[in-house]
């Protein structure tokens, strides 16, 4: 097993991957075009993904300068 599938972005690239796949009709329409649903949820999950990563980056940070204060 690749040591990113248990990654939280992993769920988020597979929200993104589902909803252009879709086939449903709610993502797009009879013509082919993306629709509110679309649009939504895709916000949704790029801001998902975003906020995880920025609270990562805080988290490492936050547990490098405890572990340098402590050395």
């Amino acid at each position: 097993m690749p040591w990113w599938r248990g990654l939280y972005a992993n769920r988020e690239l597979r929200v993104v991957k589902n909803l252009w796949q879709d086939g449903s009709g709610l993502a797009f329409d009879d013509a082919g075009e993306p629709t509110g649903y679309f649009w939504v949820h895709l916000l949704l999950a790029i801001t998902s993904l975003s906020l995880g990563t920025a609270v990562g980056v805080i988290g490492l940070r936050g547990v490098r300068a405890l572990r340098d204060t402590r050395a």
